[in-house]
């Protein structure tokens, strides 16, 4: 079983782009030839970004399926439980998880986007332990790529339910805030040139 990553994607550009950029999300998830393989849609679709070629798709996963993803997009199984958060002006976030997260999610399927479409992407990363950092990409280039920060450390062991369920809120909260002040610094610089 990986160690599941929480992801807090936002892309900032002109309006038009970002609505063109949010119908080409999503869609369908990729299946592959094993009998319990299902497609469903995903707010956030690597498949749907960059598609695992059909004469792959046609193949067991293993190894084939799992090596296209992790060749195309960085991570084995793409974005799970996506969400479009917010939609505004110059500006879409995304939250979803991944499996692992080396230095984060899909630097590959990001890189790949951003070279694709001229906006930037942020994204902020938090893998169960103890991986966490973000990234500002732009054009193909890390505008800013921090790889690991100071998090909070795992909860007590000793802490009941409601204890716990009362950290881990606050550790998502800490992680949502720091998110943020990291994408207004770069909507300053990648945001939608009509609200600069």
């Amino acid at each position: 079983m990986p160690n599941w990553c929480m992801n807090r994607l936002s892309i900032l550009g002109e309006p038009g782009l970002l609505e063109k950029f949010v119908e080409k999300a999503r869609g369908p998830t990729q299946k592959y030839a094993n009998p319990e393989d299902e497609r469903h849609e995903e707010a956030f679709s690597f498949h749907r970004l960059r598609p695992i070629p059909p004469e792959i798709e046609a193949l067991p996963y293993d190894p084939h399926g799992h090596d296209a993803e992790r060749r195309l997009w960085g991570v084995k199984w793409g974005a799970s439980n996506s969400k479009l958060v917010r939609r505004e002006s110059g500006r879409v976030d995304y939250e979803f998880v991944t499996p692992w997260g080396p230095w984060g999610p899909a630097r590959t399927l990001f890189e790949f986007l951003s070279k694709e479409w001229d906006l930037a992407f942020v994204c902020s990363w938090a893998e169960e332990y103890p991986s966490r950092g973000y990234f500002i990409l732009r054009r193909g280039k890390y505008v800013e790529l921090v790889k690991e920060l100071p998090g909070r450390e795992r909860p007590s062991a000793e802490l009941d339910e409601e204890e716990l369920d009362e950290w881990w809120k606050t550790w998502r909260q800490h992680y949502f805030d720091r998110h943020e002040g990291i994408v207004r610094s770069g909507e300053r610089e990648y945001g939608n040139p009509q609200r600069r």
